[in-house]
C-alpha cells in the first residue's frame, strides 16, 4: 500500500495541505508568543497596581508615594533599556583575573574624574582591576533621599556617574535633586 501521491491532483493537494499546516503552525506559534508577551505586561501592570494599593492601604503621605511611584516608573525604564550583567548568565564563567579586569572597563572610565583614581591606574592598573572587582557597588538614588548627614562619619566614597551634583549648605542633611543628583539642603 503506498502512502504517496500517485499523480499531479494528489501531489498538488498534499503540497496544499503542507503549506496549510505550516501556515496554521505559524499563526498558533505566534499567537502563543503575543500572549506571553501580553501576560508579561499585564503582569508588570499588577506589580504597580500592587504597590499602589499598598502604599495607599498603609496610609503612605501622598508626597512620599508620588516619588516613590516616580522613581520606581524611572528605574524600571532603565534597566529594562540596558543590559545587566545578570541577564548574561555565561559570565560566571569567567576567571577572576578576566572578571576583574571586565569590572574595571565597566567602571574605571567615572573614577578618572578623581585625581587618586588616575593616579593609581598610572601607577598600578593591577590595584585598579581588584578594587574594582571587590570594593565597588553600584546604587542609584531617588529624588530628596536623604545621602549623608552633615558630621556623620564617613564609611565610603560616592561618584555620581549619571545626573547633575548641586553642593550647597544649608542645614543637616543631603537630598537627591529630581534628575538622580544630589545636595546638602
Amino acid at each position: 500500500m503506498h502512502v504517496q501521491p500517485q499523480n499531479t491532483g494528489e501531489r498538488v493537494f498534499a503540497i496544499a495541505v503542507v503549506v496549510f499546516g505550516l501556515v496554521c503552525f505559524s499563526y498558533l506559534v505566534g499567537s502563543i508568543s503575543a500572549s506571553l508577551a501580553q501576560l508579561r505586561s499585564m503582569q508588570d501592570t499588577s506589580q504597580i497596581w500592587k504597590m499602589r494599593k499598598f502604599l495607599s492601604q498603609n496610609d503612605v503621605p501622598k508626597g512620599l508615594a508620588i516619588r516613590i511611584e516616580k522613581y520606581l516608573d524611572h528605574r524600571c525604564a532603565q534597566l529594562s533599556e540596558k543590559m545587566r550583567r545578570e541577564s548574561v548568565p555565561i559570565l560566571k564563567h569567567l576567571s577572576k583575573e578576566l572578571d576583574g579586569e571586565l569590572q574595571a572597563s565597566l567602571t574605571v572610565p567615572h573614577f578618572r574624574v578623581h585625581p587618586l583614581f588616575q593616579r593609581l591606574e598610572e601607577k598600578s592598573s593591577l590595584t585598579l582591576h581588584r578594587l574594582a572587582l571587590h570594593a565597588i557597588d553600584h546604587g542609584s538614588y531617588a529624588a530628596l533621599d536623604v545621602i549623608f548627614v552633615q558630621d556623620e562619619r564617613s564609611t565610603h566614597m560616592m561618584i555620581p556617574i549619571r545626573g547633575q551634583c548641586q553642593y550647597t549648605v544649608r542645614g543637616d542633611c543631603s537630598r537627591v535633586c529630581d534628575n538622580g543628583s544630589f545636595k546638602v539642603c
